[in-house]
């Protein structure tokens, strides 16, 4: 049997988001009949009886599912105002899965639209990771890099390991030592880690499995060094990744591919539900009532066909 392991990291707020992330990697897939996903959840309480993880594992039974029990209490200290703690702990990954040698780790803002197998043959050359390089941030004025990091600078919403290889140099050791060395300066703090101490270590992968807002958005993206892969982002993304703008956030809607996840959503039997990222209430008033007066200052995601045009603009390398 062939194993393909995939690692989700959620409290129980967000585990219907992480199930629409596991529904999009199954309905994206035809697997052979020796093939198998296995998915490990690391989560703060048992999922045995909830109705929507019976209901994805009753569709899909090629689908293996484990849940990892974690005490979120043990990391309090670590928890952050934008970053959820539990963003940190898949660095115990490596320790928690001794019989597992590769693993895709994924964030659950994420939606899964083509096939992922190739990732678990790739050839890391000798490299512990492969993430994708966060291109947009290299032409940009407006944004501050902190002087701990420097460029390429890698995304870890989705993370390729080499489990194996981790274990080797003790990874889980040294992400929570640097961590609390150094937790009160970080911006993003696991991925911050991540690119500090193994930044030569990383095998970029291409844009396509990480297509994010801020990718398809920025205009610094659009040159011809990076014409290609914007091709492949557009027309055929893979993996589409919706930081800072969870579609499941009405007041957030800012991914070109928005509407993608939403419909997707929809079309599930138990759909994840769909809230307000701002919390206080009296915000949410007032934001609603800014939206009533000026339509225009409602976030919008800018329409693929107004982005496609705009990719055709760009002159060949």
């Amino acid at each position: 049997m062939q194993y393909y392991h995939i690692a989700l990291c959620s409290n129980t707020t967000y585990l219907p988001y992480a199930l629409v992330t596991m529904h999009s990697i199954m309905a994206h897939h035809r697997l052979e009949t020796y093939e198998t996903f296995h998915f490990h959840l690391l989560t703060e309480h048992a999922i045995d009886g909830r109705k929507d993880v019976q209901e994805f594992l009753a569709v899909y039974p090629k689908a293996k599912l484990s849940a990892h029990l974690i005490d979120p209490k043990q990391y309090k200290q670590f928890d952050h105002p934008e970053y959820t703690l539990w963003t940190n702990i898949r660095a115990n990954l490596p320790q928690m899965l001794k019989d597992v040698d590769r693993l895709l780790y994924l964030d659950t803002d994420i939606l899964v639209v083509g096939d992922l197998r190739s990732l678990f043959t790739l050839d890391l050359e000798g490299k512990y990771l492969a993430m994708v390089d966060e291109i947009f941030l290299r032409n940009r004025t407006d944004v501050t890099i902190p002087n701990y990091l420097t460029f390429p600078i890698y995304n870890a919403g989705v993370l390729l390991m080499d489990l194996a290889k981790l274990r080797e140099i003790n990874f889980t050791q040294q992400f929570w030592e640097k961590l609390n060395q150094m937790y009160h300066i970080l911006t993003s703090p696991d991925q911050d880690v991540i690119n500090i101490l193994w930044k030569d270590h990383i095998y970029a992968l291409p844009q396509t499995y990480n297509v994010s807002s801020f990718l398809l958005a920025r205009p610094e993206t659009y040159i011809p060094q990076y014409k290609e892969e914007l091709k492949e982002c557009l027309w055929s993304p893979i993996i589409i990744h919706y930081a800072r703008c969870a579609p499941w956030y009405w007041d957030r809607q800012k991914h070109p591919f928005h509407q993608q996840w939403i419909d997707f959503n929809k079309s599930l039997k138990y759909p994840a539900p769909l809230t307000y990222g701002t919390k206080n209430r009296w915000l949410r008033c007032k934001m609603w009532l800014k939206y009533l007066l000026q339509p225009s200052s409602r976030p919008m995601p800018i329409p693929l066909e107004i982005l496609k045009k705009r990719w055709a603009e760009i002159p060949d390398a």
